[in-house]
Formats: C-alpha cells, structure tokens, sequence
C-alpha cells in the first residue's frame, strides 16, 4: 500500500494539489461564482439580504484583488483560485468570530459566524473516506 500512497501522492502533486483532484473526482461540481456574482449579490439586495449582500462583496473584492496582484499577472483565474479564495474570506469571518468572542460582542461573533456559513455554502464538500477510496481504485485502474 506505501507504492500506491506514494503514487497518489505523486498524481496530487502533478495535478497541482488535493483541491484539483477532490475537483475532478467529486461528484460535486464547483459552479464559478465569479461568472454570477454581480447577479448574486443583486438577489441578495433585492431581498433585503444584508449578510449575503456583505458576504458577495467581499468575495467579489477578493477575486478583484487576486486579479490586480503583480504576481498573478498573466494569469487565468481557476477553480482552485476560487476555492482558495472563498477558504480565505471563510476563515477571515471565522477568526473575526473567533476574536470578539470575549462576552461583550456576542452581536458581531453573530454576524461573523453567519458570514462564515453564507460563504461555506459556495465551498465543495469535503472528501469523504468513500470518495478517496473512489479515487484511489481509479487510480490502481489506470495503473
């Protein structure tokens, strides 16, 4: 089995990390939410939704940074972009949670950990033990 692992951690490798592989075997399919999000975050206005609508501009200034960075000139914008992307602002909301945590700010821990499940629902699921055994069979058939 330590042949096989090391092989498969050989392909993750190649394929340019676990991301791109839960992409490619996952039943789910991450839909860009960069193609729809000025769409989104007008739903999101025209609902009166004031988390989704800070969440997706967060995001939408997220990606535009990531866009204007010097060292991603030049280059396409991807999936696993994104997926790193919405990780971050995730994990931003989470530690503002995290961080006003003391008693005094239960209101912006509130605020914050909604945000932070408003942004998971854009997130692929995480790999189950199935899935991996999915994709380690596919990879022993290849073989």
């Amino acid at each position: 089995m330590g042949k096989l692992l090391e092989l498969f951690n050989e392909y993750v490798e190649t394929k340019g990390g676990i991301d791109i592989v839960r992409l490619e075997y996952s039943k789910f399919k991450l839909n860009m939410i960069k193609e729809n999000l000025n769409k989104l975050i007008m739903d999101a206005m025209k609902s009166h939704d004031n988390i989704g609508t800070s969440v997706l501009r967060t995001i939408k200034t997220a990606i535009l940074n990531w866009e204007t960075a010097k060292e991603n000139v030049g280059k396409v914008f991807s999936e696993a972009d994104e997926i790193n992307i919405l990780k971050k602002v995730k994990s931003q909301y989470e530690e503002t949670a995290i961080a006003c945590n003391d008693g005094k700010h239960d209101e912006l821990v509130k605020e914050a950990t909604e945000q932070a499940k408003y942004v998971e629902q854009f997130l692929p699921k995480p790999v189950t033990e199935e899935e991996i055994n999915e994709v380690v069979e596919a990879f022993k058939k290849s073989l």
